[in-house]
């Protein structure tokens, strides 16, 4: 598999000793407000407002405590499957109306223009995907300036792929629903396809990114997110690191 890292950077920010502290007292009390709302009938409503606080700078007690116990059991939980559902929960149904208007509105990335530029170099045409699309908007803009080569954009979510096929009807593009560890059911036949994925595939489980990998080893790999080892890095992602997975 080729990985280019042509693109994506990591950035790390120190914590001093006293900040660390009050952070780790504030995290104790909103386990115990979270444990609350999680085994309460109001579970489901404060996760689905995830989507919605996402970019809200006075989120509530309740949402925030709700959030942070549901990433403990979410961490703490072996089964991937088991994962997905919880995932869903917070990322699929309501919730992904407000991701979807959250993404509309970013405005194109540099790494999306560094992408742009990798397309551009490719004389033949070329199937290029984008595993986990979302809105749409990104690899929308790439088939526009590159209308000679294929788009494929895949998510998991229904109502996402939906919105997408709905709104964006450029004839060299696609949506189709389809999660990272099959993602061998749009792959061409012929050729190598360039794969890229700006922020989702830290939502792939674990287990399910070493069957992705694999089954791209022949395809041209642009991580826009890269990171040295595998571990839980909050917000239900995980830091993978993709050559070391792809290796086992």
């Amino acid at each position: 598999m080729e990985i280019n890292h042509n693109v994506g950077n990591v950035f790390v920010i120190p914590i001093n000793i006293g900040t660390r502290n009050r952070m780790e007292i504030k995290k104790c009390a909103g386990y115990i407000v979270g444990f609350l709302v999680y085994y309460s009938p109001f579970k489901e409503y404060y996760l689905q407002m995830w989507g919605k606080e996402y970019d809200n700078k006075k989120r509530s007690l309740l949402f925030i405590s709700t959030l942070l116990y549901f990433e403990y059991k979410y961490e703490k939980e072996s089964d991937p499957k088991i994962r997905e559902q919880m995932k869903e929960l917070v990322m699929g149904k309501e919730s992904a109306k407000h991701w979807i208007k959250f993404y509309e509105n970013q405005p194109i990335s540099n790494k999306i223009k560094e992408i742009n530029k990798i397309i551009k170099q490719k004389k033949y045409k070329t199937t290029i995907i984008q595993v986990g699309s979302c809105c749409g908007k990104e690899i929308n803009w790439l088939s526009k300036q590159n209308k000679k080569h294929i788009f494929i954009g895949i998510d998991i979510y229904k109502d996402v792929i939906n919105y997408s096929n709905n709104k964006y009807k450029t004839k060299n593009l696609k949506f189709i629903l389809c999660s990272a560890k099959n993602i061998d059911k749009v792959l061409p036949n012929k050729g190598k396809a360039i794969i890229f994925s700006s922020g989702s595939l830290k939502y792939v489980q674990p287990e399910h990114i070493k069957i992705f990998l694999k089954k791209i080893r022949k395809q041209t790999f642009v991580p826009l997110e890269y990171f040295n080892r595998s571990i839980y890095g909050g917000g239900l992602g995980w830091i993978h690191n993709y050559e070391e997975s792809e290796q086992k």
